[in-house]
């Protein structure tokens, strides 16, 4: 470690600070940082054979700086690689900022303002920032890790003196990463963010991998709603009786406003009713319910299924179908495609009609006459 007259107070009295001498406010050695997170460190003041995760005190450092993303409890990417001369005078690029959390003898050390350089060969710490922030300071006999207004031990680094840290090799790229391994373990982040991560760690994305790459649980979890598309499945006749209730202009022959049309799920036979009122609706099922089940040989309606028209979705259909023991089921809001069938067949059944009509020249007053031929 570079000789200098501040962390050698010990040997140098004479050069002791003036905020050595006696007590000082600062950090209790009991609380440092928060205890509940734990990462393991093996400090060293400088060592000769470094690998990529030690950890350096280096008094020659303007800046703490990491090298692997698992030091940091929380880091903000920067856009761009950002240039900083290091140690020796070596420029270096810092691609992002956080807060790296480190623990010895118990205890958890936070530390705020702490580069990310993907490339760098070790994770360096900068012992005047400790000294500014929370009064640790190197024991020039010791040289241990210590509270300066408390003298309590932190830890005992390892001290190898004499290395040049401009002439250390970079650390490797890993190439040919699938993307969808690095959305996933970057807890499903944006496409550009996880490049930008992957190029600060020196990792090579698969290019085929990204373009291929489709993540459901992403559309599911940002969803503001999800509809299910669920379909109700007839397994006989009259098991699913869809039904769809269609408003009709001109009021047609017999003071009749509306059709009644419903469709068996398993068949596709057809069925359709005329009312003056909608109110007549329910009343109008009750009866064509006891009619066909006498003729259907034997068979009973199972299931109901309506769209989430007013007519149905009361506690009178509801308790009817309680009694008679037949499901109420209501397809999903706006998923018109659930009780399509019943829809479409309804639709094109009014279209024939008038269609007819106008062919005919007739009156469209007469599209109830109509649409009962053309729905047989």
């Amino acid at each position: 470690m570079t000789h200098t007259n501040d962390n050698c107070w010990s040997q140098h009295p004479e050069k002791r600070p003036s905020w050595h001498k006696g007590k000082r406010k600062g950090k209790s050695p009991n609380q440092v940082g928060n205890p509940d997170i734990i990462q393991p460190m093996n400090l060293a003041i400088v060592a000769t054979a470094l690998s990529s995760d030690a950890v350096v005190l280096d008094s020659g450092a303007a800046e703490h700086c990491f090298n692997d993303l698992k030091w940091f409890a929380h880091i903000d990417f920067h856009d761009e690689d950002n240039r900083y001369i290091g140690h020796n005078n070596v420029p270096y690029g810092r691609q992002g900022i956080g807060i790296v959390q480190l623990s010895a003898n118990g205890k958890t050390l936070i530390l705020h303002n702490v580069g990310y350089c993907a490339v760098g060969t070790a994770n360096i710490i900068a012992t005047n920032i400790l000294e500014k922030s929370y009064g640790l300071v190197v024991n020039g006999q010791t040289k241990e890790l210590v509270f300066a207004d408390s003298g309590h031990k932190l830890c005992s680094p390892q001290s190898k003196p004499h290395v040049n840290f401009s002439v250390l090799p970079n650390r490797a790229t890993t190439k040919n990463v699938d993307y969808g391994l690095m959305h996933h373990r970057l807890m499903h982040a944006g496409a550009e963010r996880i490049k930008r991560a992957c190029k600060a760690a020196g990792i090579q994305l698969n290019e085929s991998s990204i373009k291929k790459f489709h993540c459901e649980a992403c559309y599911l979890g940002k969803a503001d709603a999800i509809i299910s598309r669920a379909k109700f499945e007839p397994t006989a006749f009259l098991s699913h009786v869809y039904w769809d209730l269609l408003q009709h202009t001109p009021v047609g022959y017999g003071g009749y406003r509306w059709s009644l049309h419903g469709i068996d799920g398993y068949t596709g036979f057809q069925w359709i009713m005329f009312l003056t009122r909608k109110k007549h609706a329910l009343p109008k099922l009750k009866e064509w319910k006891g009619k066909v089940e006498k003729m259907s040989g034997g068979h009973q309606v199972q299931a109901f299924v309506f769209d989430n028209g007013g007519e149905f979705k009361s506690d009178k259909t509801t308790e009817w179908g309680t009694k008679e023991e037949v499901k109420i089921k209501y397809t999903t809001p706006y998923a018109h495609e659930q009780n399509g069938r019943a829809e479409k067949a309804g639709k094109d059944i009014a279209a024939g009609a008038r269609t007819t009509l106008i062919q005919l020249q007739l009156p469209q007053e007469l599209w109830p006459l109509f649409m009962e031929t053309d729905s047989k």
